[in-house]
């Protein structure tokens, strides 16, 4: 017979192995099942719990907490359909290689296949998304069992880290009463004896291994960088926790001499990293004029991070697929077109380290008519930018994006929501020397879930942050504002409201001839307004129809701790005009520079 206190100890051994094992943070969701693992979590005075109501939120936050400080969060439900609802999450966290510890209750053996209430298969419930999967099975309490679950422990804290980190998932089986008991028998002192002592153990502590390029590889890549002479930088998605980093880049810059795009989301377009680099921040816009796509022929392009958002730069790359494209990412195989030339996946300060050095020792870079040229076609882009701006008598996209971010303080968080708005940031606001810190959820680029994981951002981050994102993602995630309400650090949600899903008014289908009464089954227009958040979920409301508006509430959000929901009210299909003016004026402004770009 089991000792009455044997789920209490087993929980206890659990939760306090992890923390040996280096968990600080876990994300608590209410039910039944998973009593025992909460009670254990709550008196374990190394890990700080936070609670969450709704489980899909609650994963997201935990996510958004990760992306920040590269370390795993866990999170922790009852049984049944809670731990299907951190599936989206689970898909983000695998998809952009980020830690997430899984810790989800389950019923007995013997409840399953009967119709028992809140039951269901929890093995293997998140496929292959998961780096690894154990189903710890019922509670023991003998020496080998014991032995066996701290390791457990560890193991499953390893693999959230390892080479390729992400996601790891711990169902834990419980058979009622549920409730901790007291030892009051022989074996339930005898067990939390035997337990105390387990933990008195050294436990190994997970320790990220770097993968590196050998040298010979790299020396191969420093020869094509010295003989290019139409190079580009080009650095995509990247988090805070495992970045490039601004010096990384500064020096490989001027080790090769190559201009820079970088994107909002890499981390690097606001801050010093190429203080004294050629910017190339217009690429995007410069990619969507035709005659500058034909005539743009670079001879090598090194491209750092995740996959590109931008469609301008992937739909060059469909149209020039001999270019030689030398990526350096940290995790995954990020060329969707296969055309790339290598593929070096490891660290990425590393292997940019060593490349800079490698072609510095090959002699000094020169100035080049194509960097000059370029140079001279980026200013004229942001002008003409700055003009269309100028000229626009209500609140536009780009506007609305680009007051928000200038608002930022140095060393804020920028988070930045899909579809549009991540591409209205790269298109509208220049580099800048602020040292923003930048979330996004870029690994399968979803709209659910945005706010939750900005303000579990935000709450590892501790700095004041800006939230950027569309009205539907705003509706997708409404449960992340109860957890936005309660954080203690300034939380400003920007609202960018256009009615809809105003992206697909960009793409080829929009150009079919598809009628408006089929069309809104992907624009789906919902006449929604954001006032009643305040009341339901007793945050800031603010509405801001022009820039001094958006300018005084976003400055005001920020001045205070909480959360801050300023919505901006935008004509339904005024981006889509935007960017074709927008497009039409850069067009303009380089003209007279083409015919000088080298090929």
């Amino acid at each position: 017979m089991n000792p009455e206190n044997l789920l209490r100890e087993w929980s206890r051994l659990l939760i306090t192995s992890l923390a040996d094992a280096g968990l600080t943070d876990v994300v608590i969701s209410p039910g039944s099942r998973s009593t025992p693992l909460v009670w254990a979590a709550l008196n374990c005075n190394r890990l700080h719990c936070h609670s969450v109501l709704d489980e899909r939120s609650a994963a997201f936050f935990a996510v958004g907490r990760a992306k920040v400080t590269g370390r795993p969060t866990a999170v922790l439900c009852t049984s049944g359909s809670a731990a299907a609802n951190y599936f989206p999450a689970v898909v983000e966290a695998s998809l952009s290689a980020v830690p997430l510890l899984l810790l989800t209750a389950d019923r007995p053996y013997e409840l399953h296949d009967s119709g028992a209430s809140q039951t269901l298969d929890q093995v293997k419930l998140y496929g292959g998304f998961v780096r690894s999967f154990v189903d710890l099975g019922m509670p023991e309490s003998s020496d080998v069992c014991l032995t066996a679950l701290r390791r457990r422990a560890a193991q499953a804290m390893w693999d959230t880290i390892s080479g390729d980190p992400g996601p790891v998932h711990l169902n834990v089986r419980a058979r009622k009463p549920l409730e901790p008991a007291e030892a009051t028998s022989a074996a339930g002192k005898d067990l939390s004896q035997r337990v105390d002592a387990l933990l008195a153990t050294p436990i190994p502590r997970p320790i990220r291994a770097i993968r590196t390029i050998p040298d010979v590889d790299l020396e191969a890549l420093a020869a094509a960088c010295t003989n290019a002479s139409r190079g580009l930088i080009v650095c995509g998605p990247m988090d805070a926790s495992a970045g490039l980093g601004a010096d990384t880049l500064e020096r490989l810059a001027a080790a090769t001499g190559f201009p820079v795009f970088a994107e909002t989301t890499s981390q690097l377009r606001f801050d010093s990293s190429h203080a004294h680099a050629r910017r190339l921040d217009a690429l995007d816009v410069l990619l969507r004029c035709e005659s500058v796509r034909k005539r743009f022929s670079p001879d090598l392009v090194l491209q750092i991070g995740a996959t590109p958002t931008s469609t301008a730069f992937e739909r060059w790359l469909g149209e020039k697929r001999n270019v030689p494209r030398h990526v350096i990412a940290a995790h995954g195989y990020p060329d969707p077109q296969g055309t790339a030339t290598t593929l070096m996946i490891g660290d990425v300060r590393r292997i940019a380290l060593g490349l800079a050095d490698r072609r510095a020792k090959r002699g000094p870079t020169r100035p080049t008519a194509w960097s000059e040229v370029l140079g001279l076609m980026n200013d004229a882009s942001w002008v003409a930018v700055t003009e269309l701006l100028a000229t626009e008598r209500t609140l536009s996209e780009g506007a609305a994006v680009r007051t928000a971010v200038d608002s930022l303080p140095r060393r804020g968080l920028l988070g930045i929501g899909n579809s549009l708005p991540v591409r209205h940031a790269d298109a509208f606001c220049r580099s800048a020397t602020r040292e923003l810190f930048v979330f996004s959820q870029r690994g399968a680029s979803g709209i659910d879930g945005i706010i939750s994981g900005a303000a579990g951002a935000a709450n590892a981050s501790r700095e004041p942050t800006l939230l950027v994102l569309g009205d539907l993602s705003t509706l997708h995630d409404l449960g992340g504002f109860a957890v936005a309400a309660a954080l203690d650090v300034p939380f400003v949600v920007v609202v960018l409201n256009n009615d809809g899903g105003r992206i697909f008014e960009q793409l080829p289908l929009a150009d079919t001839g598809v009628e408006d009464a089929a069309f809104r089954f992907w624009t789906t227009p919902h006449g929604r307004h954001f006032q009643g958040l305040a009341s339901l979920f007793d945050v800031d409301y603010r509405r801001a129809s022009t820039i001094d508006e958006l300018r005084r509430a976003a400055d005001a959000g920020l001045a205070r701790p909480g959360c801050t929901v300023i919505e901006v009210p935008l004509a339904p299909h005024g981006s889509k005009e935007q960017y074709r003016e927008l497009t039409r004026r850069v067009e303009r402004a380089v003209a007279p520079l083409l015919d000088s770009l080298p090929q």
